[in-house]
């Protein structure tokens, strides 16, 4: 992915490659990633993997922004300021549910046609469980309503009819929309210490 000559930091435990984060921009970021860390592994009673690699580039698009995860790296592609909004509510949804990634994604794995539903799907519940534990009922009843609103008039196939990705309909909506909410929906049902919370 990279070849040439790139700025790399190292800060508490973890990388920073072609980042350009200052000390303190780095300091806010570790802050921001233990606390989610330090969360999972209290709640879930895993320990967490190993130090993370943050990588940023810049993509071939002019319009096009990707954030992704190949643990353990976060990767951003963009042209802006790739791990430097530690304040914005995005960026924290988004460091949590890329953080989640290695308890749905490498400690376990999913090797049926669904792997990818319950890869995302169930670090998106990770995610929002943080938000609402870390960051306030506010700051989850956000998220949760607007997953609500993009399900409003949308029809799609019941989990249990799914036999492929391709039968989806909307990958994006299936899986980061509708899949969590369903996760949330069986947590009420059947309480969250079923759920490994507790």
């Amino acid at each position: 992915m990279f070849a040439g000559d790139y700025g790399i930091a190292t800060y508490d435990k973890n990388y920073y490659l072609n980042t350009g984060s200052s000390k303190q921009q780095m300091s806010e970021l570790e802050k921001l990633t233990s606390t989610f860390i330090h969360y999972y592994e209290r709640n879930l009673s895993i320990p967490y993997g190993e130090a993370i690699t943050y990588i940023e580039t810049a993509p071939t698009s002019k319009y096009d922004t990707w954030y992704f995860v190949a643990y353990p790296s976060i990767v951003a592609m963009t042209r802006e300021d790739g791990f430097t909004n530690t304040q914005a509510s995005w960026f924290k949804a988004f460091i949590a549910h890329e953080l989640a990634h290695y308890y749905f994604g490498t400690y376990k794995k999913f090797n049926s046609e669904l792997g990818d539903m319950f890869t995302e799907s169930l670090a998106e519940y990770l995610s929002i469980k943080a938000t609402k534990d870390l960051l306030g009922k506010d700051a989850y009843l956000d998220r949760v309503t607007n997953k609500l609103n993009e399900l409003k008039e949308v029809e799609l196939p019941a989990i249990s009819s799914i036999k492929s990705g391709s039968e989806y309909v909307d990958r994006e909506l299936y899986v980061y929309v509708y899949a969590p909410v369903i996760w949330l929906a069986v947590e009420k049902e059947i309480g969250s210490e079923k759920c490994c919370y507790g």
